[in-house]
C-alpha cells in the first residue's frame, strides 16, 4: 500500500523547492565529476537518486557558475531548461529511490522489532511506520530525508547487531554504516555521541576493549567517508579552510592552523555552510502565525506534534508502561531512547532552523520502535486495539492522498487549518502547482493570472499563462502560495526566467479577500469588482 501510493504521489506532485536543486546536483556528481554544487548536504544520497535519471540519458549541461548559495537553483534551471520535455518524468524516476529507502528502512524496522517483541509487534509497527503520513510525504520526493532516514537507522541497527554477537567484522560494519551515513546526512554526526556512549556501557568493564572498539568503529567510518569522496582534500590543513559559521571560526581559533583535517574538503566546507544555516536560518521561521528569525527552541516539538495521527501520539504516551514489564532489559531501551534524546536535544538546542518536520524524519523509526512494547502485552484487547490503529492510519493513508506534505492532525485543525500553525515544507513546498490547471479551468478562467508561486519549476510547463501578483490592490484572478500569503519571503520565478523577491508583504493586501478556490497549497482570488479600499482588517484565513 505505501508503495502504490507512493509511487502514484510521486507522479503527480510537482518538484519541490529543494528537489529543484537537489536532483540536478547530483547528476553533476557523476557526470562532471564535482561535489562542491549543493555542498549543504552530502552527496550519497543525491547520487543514488540521479543514478536512474543519467542512465535514462537526461542531458547534463555543464556547470559554469561559481558555486555560491544560490547556485544549485539557477543551475537547476539551466538543467530543467535541457530537459524540459520530459522534466516532470525525470524527476519522476529520482523519486522511485527515495520510496525505495522508506522500504528498505521500514525492512530494518521490522528486523529490530521482531527481535524484541516478536512477529505479531514487529507487523502492526512496519505498518503503523508505512502509513505514517509524514512518511508518505518525504519517502516520495527525491531530497535527502528519506535517505538519511535510512542511513542513520541502518547506521544504528548495525551497531545493535554488533553487539549482540561482538566480533572485529561486526564492529567494522556498524562503522562503515556510520560512515555511510555521513555520506548522506551531516545530522549524522549526531550519531558520535550515541556510539561512544553505547561502546562504553557494552564495555564498561574493560577499558581496553573500549578502545579497541572505538577505534575500530571509527576507522571504520573514516575510511568510507574518504573513499566515498575520492580523499578529495583531506588532510587539508586547518588554516586553508574559509569556516563561515561560528562554530568553525571558534575551532579556527582555538586550534593550531597547521592542523591536518583528516576529512573532505567538501564535506567540511558543506558542514560549515549547513552549520550556518543552523545557527543563523535562513528565510524566517513561522510558528502559530508568527515569523522569526530566531526561531523556538519548541518549533521541533509542536511540529512532531501536529503531524502526527493522534493514534500514534497515544500509543508514544503510553508505550512507557508497556515498557516496565518488558524482557528486553536496558540495554535495548537505551538503544532506541539514547538517539531520540540526542537528535531531539539536538534540534531544539541547535537548530534555528525551524521550517519542517522532515529535520526529525531520522528520529521516525526510533518514534516507532517505542509504542512497539504495546504490542507485545498478552491480552484480550490487543488485537482490538491494534485494529483500530491500523484502520484509523488506512483511512489518514487514502483520504489524504495525495496530499501528505499538507497533513495535520485533528487537533492542530486538519489540513484546512494547519496554516495557521507551520508553513514551509510541513505545508507548501510547490507541490500544488500541478492542480492549479484544472483549478482555474473549473472557474472558468481563461487567460492571463497573477501568481505568486512558492517553488522554482516554471509554470509553463503546465501551460500556465501568468505574470506575478502585483503587491498593492489590484482586480484580476490571483493565484497565491500560502507561504507567500501568510508572510513569507523568498523568490519567486519570473515568465522570463528571472528571480524576482517578494517581501514579506507583498501578498498582504489579498488577506482581505476570501479564496474563490483552493488548488491544495496554492489559494486563487477572484478580485474583478470586488476591490476594497485601504484599512480594512485581514480576515481570519
Amino acid at each position: 500500500m505505501f508503495v502504490i501510493l507512493a509511487v502514484m504521489a510521486a507522479r503527480v506532485e510537482t518538484p519541490t523547492v529543494d528537489e529543484f536543486a537537489h536532483l540536478p546536483a547530483g547528476c553533476v556528481y557523476w557526470t562532471q565529476g564535482r561535489l562542491d554544487l549543493y555542498a549543504k548536504n552530502p552527496p550519497l544520497v543525491k547520487m543514488a537518486m540521479a543514478l536512474p535519471v543519467v542512465a535514462a540519458g537526461a542531458v547534463v549541461p555543464a556547470l559554469q557558475r561559481p558555486p555560491d548559495a544560490w547556485t544549485p537553483w539557477l543551475y537547476g534551471y539551466d538543467f530543467l531548461v535541457a530537459n524540459e520535455a520530459r522534466y516532470l518524468s525525470l524527476f519522476w524516476l529520482a523519486r522511485l529511490v527515495p520510496v525505495l529507502f522508506v522500504v528498505l528502512t521500514g525492512w530494518l524496522l521490522y528486523l529490530w522489532v521482531r527481535q524484541l517483541f516478536g512477529v505479531p509487534a514487529a507487523s502492526i509497527t512496519a505498518a503503523l511506520f508505512f502509513l505514517n503520513p509524514n512518511v508518505l510525504a518525504h519517502g516520495h520526493l527525491a531530497t535527502v530525508d528519506a535517505g538519511g532516514m535510512f542511513a542513520i537507522f541502518l547506521a544504528s541497527y548495525a551497531l545493535h547487531r554488533a553487539y549482540r554477537r561482538p566480533t572485529g567484522i561486526r564492529l567494522a560494519l556498524a562503522g562503515a554504516a556510520f560512515g555511510m551515513a555521513l555520506l548522506a546526512k551531516f545530522s549524522a554526526v549526531l550519531l558520535l555521541p550515541v556510539i561512544v556512549v553505547i561502546v562504553f556501557v557494552q564495555r564498561w568493564r574493560m577499558w581496553r576493549r573500549v578502545a579497541i572498539d572505538s577505534l575500530c568503529l571509527f576507522t571504520a567510518a573514516w575510511l568510507v567517508l574518504n573513499v566515498g569522496m575520492g580523499f578529495r582534500g583531506s588532510f587539508t590543513r586547518l588554516g586553508e579552510f574559509k569556516l563561515v559559521s561560528s562554530f568553525g571560526a571558534t575551532l579556527q581559533s582555538a586550534l593550531p592552523a597547521s592542523l591536518p583535517i583528516l576529512l573532505p574538503a567538501d564535506w567540511v566546507g558543506g558542514f560549515d555552510q549547513q552549520k550556518l544555516d543552523t545557527e543563523q536560518g535562513e528565510f524566517g521561521n513561522y510558528l502559530f502565525g508568527e515569523w522569526s528569525e530566531r526561531g523556538w527552541w519548541y518549533y521541533n516539538l509542536v511540529a512532531f506534534v501536529v503531524k502526527n495521527p493522534l493514534p500514534l501520539l497515544g500509543l508514544m504516551l503510553v508505550s512507557p508502561w508497556f515498557w516496565r514489564p518488558s524482557k528486553q532489559g536496558r540495554g535495548a531501551l537505551l538503544e532506541i531512547a539514547l538517539p531520540l534524546m540526542v537528535f531531539l536535544g539536538g534540534m531544539m538546542a541547535f537548530n534555528r532552523l525551524n521550517i519542517g518536520v522532515r529535520y526529525l524524519l531520522p528520529l521516525f523509526p526510533f518514534v516507532f520502535v517505542l509504542p512497539a512494547a504495546t504490542w507485545a502485552h498478552r491480552s484480550r484487547w490487543r488485537a482490538w486495539l491494534a485494529g483500530v490503529v491500523l484502520f484509523a492510519h488506512v483511512v489518514i493513508a487514502i483520504v489524504v492522498f495525495p496530499d501528505y506534505l499538507s497533513y495535520f492532525n485533528l487537533a492542530a485543525g486538519g489540513p484546512a487549518g494547519g496554516h495557521r500553525v507551520l508553513l514551509d515544507s510541513n505545508l507548501d513546498w510547490g507541490q500544488d502547482l500541478y492542480r492549479l490547471p484544472s483549478a482555474l479551468r473549473e472557474l472558468g478562467v481563461t487567460g492571463k493570472i497573477g501568481l505568486l508561486y512558492f517553488g522554482h519549476v516554471h509554470p509553463r510547463l503546465y501551460g500556465i499563462d501568468y505574470e506575478l501578483a502585483p503587491s498593492s490592490p489590484a482586480e484580476g484572478v490571483f493565484a497565491i502560495s500560502l507561504q507567500y500569503l501568510m508572510g513569507g519571503s523568498y523568490v519567486a520565478t519570473t515568465p522570463d526566467w528571472a528571480f524576482s523577491v517578494v517581501e514579506s508583504s507583498h501578498a498582504a493586501w489579498l488577506r482581505d479577500y476570501e479564496p474563490v478556490a483552493k488548488a491544495g497549497s496554492i489559494w486563487i482570488f477572484d478580485t474583478r469588482g470586488k476591490l476594497k479600499g485601504p484599512g480594512r482588517p485581514h480576515n481570519s484565513l
